[in-house]
């Protein structure tokens, strides 16, 4: 495995105990309402580490080279948008008052550094279509209320 992938495996695994000590403080935990962006950040900040795992193991058990869609560029994709749902409830929270800025900014630039640094490791992450996820006529159709 790349020296580029094991650091990102361990900052994804730091960011994630580090939130979850910041949470656990603040006693976050119990929120839920997917607007809050404390609850946003508690759902992603233990998905993150483990998609960026499946993705750099993934790649580097399977290659660079596939006939088809790589397993590794899904869990990439999810491990971005989880990293970019996480970076604007980090500054959702500054702009709420629930946090000062200097306290979330190095959470930011963790979020910040990962999604670079997965964008660069997983070029084609954001193309993959995670079934039922990212189909335009699948989509379509839940938001229309239709039976597939």
């Amino acid at each position: 495995m790349p020296v580029a992938h094991l650091a990102l495996r361990e900052r994804s695994r730091t960011y994630c105990e580090q939130v979850h000590g910041w949470l656990r403080a603040r006693d976050c935990f119990s929120i839920n309402a997917p607007d809050d962006p404390r609850a946003v950040v508690g759902w992603f900040h233990t998905l993150i580490p483990a998609k960026v795992a499946r993705a750099v193991v993934g790649l580097a058990e399977d290659g660079p080279v596939h006939d088809g869609p790589a397993d590794y560029d899904g869990s990439a994709k999810v491990a971005l948008i989880g990293l970019d749902r996480s970076h604007a409830a980090w500054l959702q929270m500054v702009e709420s008052g629930f946090a000062p800025y200097e306290e979330v900014a190095p959470f930011i630039a963790d979020v910040v550094w990962l999604g670079e640094v997965i964008e660069q490791a997983f070029p084609e992450a954001r193309a993959f279509v995670r079934p039922g996820f990212d189909e335009p006529e699948a989509v379509a159709r839940l938001l229309a209320g239709e039976d597939g």
